[in-house]
């Protein structure tokens, strides 16, 4: 589970700014002061749907052959079929 205290966002925004809006960003809920966060703690709401989206747009292979395709390109010396991965 995460939870995301962002108690300074809008001055971080302000100053220095994100790549994309933060809310699509982060993997998990955002809080904005200690009050939500205890309640987010207390009522478990961590916000797990936006997993899937973070993953997927992150993190290429996550097929569970990682160690397989290490092996055979620097082991084997076979080289990937996806150009992608070097």
């Amino acid at each position: 589970p995460m939870l995301f205290f962002a108690f300074d966002q809008k001055y971080y925004e302000a100053t220095r700014d994100f790549y994309e809006p933060y809310e699509e960003l982060v993997p998990g809920k955002i809080v904005h002061d200690f009050d939500e966060l205890m309640t987010a703690l207390k009522d478990k709401d961590y916000e797990f749907e936006k997993m899937d989206g973070f993953i997927k747009k992150n993190f290429k292979y996550t097929d569970g052959k990682s160690t397989d395709r290490v092996i055979d390109q620097l082991i084997m010396g076979i080289e990937p079929e996806d150009n992608s991965i070097r």
